[in-house]
């Protein structure tokens, strides 16, 4: 009978202490701040786990994963970075004739040539706890690399991580080429149904029907949503689009970026190269496109987007900034927005967090955009106003931006916006936004094309 007391006795501790500790849960800014707070009174990785009730382990890889590294120069010598300065007896490692030095860890450029350099790590970031918050010597240390702990950070760096890996989708290439080989010919061809296909071919897809219709959505497939009849005859359900809405202080979010700073800002950089955006509306409620215009080169881009839900602004732009291998050339192109206080244009901390300046124009005045207002009349041409979008496809788009973009104009000494932004920029930079070129005599400035890209 004892023993059975004592079993029970140790089952209820083992249960009381898996109470205590959080599993299968995501680290908060709270418990965060814990941790920072914990770290700079130098208390231990064990004593900090018991009091957010995670595990120790979870604690050291979130203090790992996102500690800040800093680097300082010289320390012990003139090259303090090695971990054997103090010991090291290497003499003319570089062969200067004229070198005068006794040990050559007296000299700058040790490091690049000595065969043994290995750079000098304090113990205290090498075990618990990693960093060098709570240290008492941290104010006058001159140890070459050091590790801070952050709470906003390392929280910042969760919430990309976390959203980058529910983005995108979940297939390589070649499977999303197999996956179009099989759809898009039933689709466009013989306008066969999703679901006539999937009866038999599901085993060849690979993935849901609802997967593919996400796809066919984004544009990764070959066939669009006008080749599925139904898709195109039903109206699309309307939804509360506030519910997805990020919640914008107006007030607050003009604050230092008015015109008048975007003047000021300008004047102080002069050379800085500047996109006016707007959008671009057919029937209210329906599909619109995102036009950013480059002022310098008169070359125009146009994206689709659903609504005027401020959320797309991010989603377009993060598809912009994938596209580009040179992370710089898309940083310099769109460096500083300037764009209207519209609700669709307020959620602009992915364009900031890139490091792009945004702007807006004051209240009722279009014309502080002129430029980017007067290449509409470009797109008017092909989708008049009051004329629904939701027919067409962003491939449509494109060819047509291309179209518009090869037009000649006498403001760029009858040059077109595509190669005067070629010359500047490259032509990098008009592959990553599906720009071509289109011969002189070939130009059309009317919906015609539509129907020649069916």
């Amino acid at each position: 009978m004892l023993y059975v007391i004592d079993y029970l006795f140790l089952i209820f501790l083992i249960n009381d202490m898996n109470e205590n500790i959080s599993k299968n849960k995501h680290m908060t800014a709270d418990q965060r701040n814990e941790i920072f707070t914990m770290l700079e009174n130098g208390d231990s990785v064990s004593k900090i786990a018991s009091a957010i009730s995670k595990d120790k382990s979870t604690v050291s890889k979130e203090i790992r994963k996102h500690r800040i590294e800093q680097r300082i120069s010289n320390t012990l010598s003139k090259n303090g970075t090695c971990a054997h300065v103090k010991s090291c007896t290497h003499t003319h490692l570089c062969t200067h004739i004229k070198c005068n030095l006794k040990f050559c860890k007296k000299c700058d450029i040790c490091q690049s040539v000595c065969p043994d350099f290995e750079l000098y790590i304090c113990k205290r970031l090498r075990r618990g706890p990693y960093v060098c918050n709570g240290c008492d010597s941290r104010k006058y240390c001159r140890k070459p690399i050091k590790y801070f702990y952050n709470p906003s950070h390392a929280h910042k760096e969760y919430k990309e991580v976390l959203v980058s890996s529910r983005t995108g989708i979940n297939v390589t290439e070649d499977e999303l080429k197999k996956i179009d080989s099989i759809v898009s010919p039933f689709v466009r061809d013989k306008s066969q149904s999703l679901n006539h296909i999937f009866a038999s071919h599901a085993g060849e897809i690979g993935v849901s029907q609802s997967t593919v219709y996400n796809y066919i959505d984004a544009g990764f497939l070959e066939c669009a949503n006008i080749d599925l009849p139904r898709r195109v005859r039903f109206k699309k359900r309307k939804r509360n689009a506030k519910n997805n809405e990020v919640k914008i202080n107006k007030s607050a979010l003009r604050k230092n970026r008015t015109y008048d700073d975007y003047l000021a800002y300008m004047n102080e950089h002069p050379d800085a190269n500047v996109i006016q955006m707007d959008t671009v509306e057919g029937i209210k409620g329906e599909n619109l496109l995102l036009t950013p215009h480059c002022v310098k080169t008169h070359f125009q881009i146009a994206h689709f987007i659903s609504s005027k839900e401020n959320t797309h602004l991010a989603q377009v732009f993060e598809l912009y900034y994938e596209r580009f291998d040179d992370k710089n050339l898309f940083k310099n192109f769109f460096q500083v927005i300037l764009t209207d206080s519209g609700k669709e244009f307020t959620d602009i901390a992915y364009l900031e967090e890139l490091g792009l300046k945004v702007f807006f124009c004051d209240p009722n005045r279009s014309d502080q955009k002129g430029s980017c207002e007067k290449n509409h009349e470009f797109i008017r041409y092909f989708l008049p106003k009051g004329k629904t979008f939701n027919n067409l496809h962003q491939r449509d788009v494109w060819n047509m931006m291309s179209h518009i973009n090869s037009y000649k104009r006498y403001s760029l000494n009858n040059k077109s916006p595509y190669e005067v932004t070629e010359f500047i920029w490259g032509k990098e930079l008009l592959q990553a936004l599906h720009i071509k070129y289109i011969k002189l005599d070939e130009v059309i400035l009317n919906n015609s094309i539509f129907n020649k890209n069916r």
